[in-house]
């Protein structure tokens, strides 16, 4: 993980908090998943071979779901941060960032869940950090708060 910048205190709290599977390392196309950990169970992340995208979108689901253990996303600011430049970010059509911006209009109307009533807030921030492999210098200045809690800034 620190291969991909996550913060020495993020990947702390990933390796108290969660338990790690890896089904077949021998292969890299790909895939996983992170189930939450209720009632003070570890959140379990699973990735189905040793791609390094699938592992990295997977911790960041998982870290977002540790955040959410200690403040609900409903009151929780980052949530209202995300989505606002998540939103800014899908109607800008240039002025750099063309992975970030291309992954914010691709998926604005795919991430809002009618089930729930809102964003999918935890898919737009695992789906952004693994398309730019955690390195912030790819992302617009706006995603750099809620971002930086998981991560830091590559030299």
């Amino acid at each position: 993980m620190r291969q991909y910048h996550f913060r020495p205190d993020a990947v702390a709290v990933l390796m108290r908090n969660c338990v790690f599977e890896v089904h077949d390392w021998g292969s890299t196309s790909g895939g996983g998943v992170a189930h939450f950990g209720r009632d003070g169970a570890p959140t379990r992340v699973v990735m189905h071979t040793a791609q390094h995208e699938a592992c990295v979108h997977e911790c960041a689901h998982a870290w977002w779901y540790e955040l959410e253990r200690e403040r609900p996303a409903r009151k929780d600011p980052a949530v209202a941060e995300l989505i606002a430049v998540f939103r800014l970010q899908s109607l800008l059509e240039d002025g750099g960032y063309p992975v970030i911006r291309q992954h914010c209009r691709q998926f604005r109307t795919s991430m809002w869940n009618e089930e729930l009533g809102r964003w999918s807030h935890d898919e737009i921030f695992a789906s952004l950090a693994s398309a730019v492999m955690c390195d912030m210098r790819r992302m617009p200045v706006g995603f750099h708060g809620v971002y930086g809690e998981m991560l830091v800034m590559p030299q």
